[in-house]
């Protein structure tokens, strides 16, 4: 099935990311491909994203997440990976100090 989104990645995303384990880093790789194939309905892929607050979602892998928007024209774009307790103090403390929109663009 082809991809109906394209992601895009923050800086800090892709450092995040860089110092994942390679075996999540790989399984973030196949849910965000899954994740591509229709980001409205993540779950018909079997893609484990919920809505989460202040307008994004959150990616499951394992006991790590990631933290995106979906933004106009199905653009999916990553703010944050990481493990989970520590991911959600980060992205509650980056949007309290305005690094995060309220509503996407």
């Amino acid at each position: 099935m082809p991809l109906a989104a394209r992601a895009t990645y923050k800086p800090e995303a892709l450092r995040d990311l860089e110092h994942l384990p390679r075996d999540v880093q790989l399984a973030f790789r196949k849910a965000r491909e899954a994740l591509l194939r229709d980001p409205t309905h993540p779950a018909r892929n079997g893609v484990d994203a919920v809505r989460y607050e202040h307008g994004s979602w959150r990616l499951k892998v394992g006991e790590y997440r990631a933290i995106y928007y979906l933004l106009p024209g199905l653009v999916v774009d990553f703010y944050c990976f990481g493990e989970r307790n520590a991911l959600y103090s980060r992205f509650k403390l980056m949007f309290d100090l305005g690094f995060l929109p309220e509503k996407p663009d």
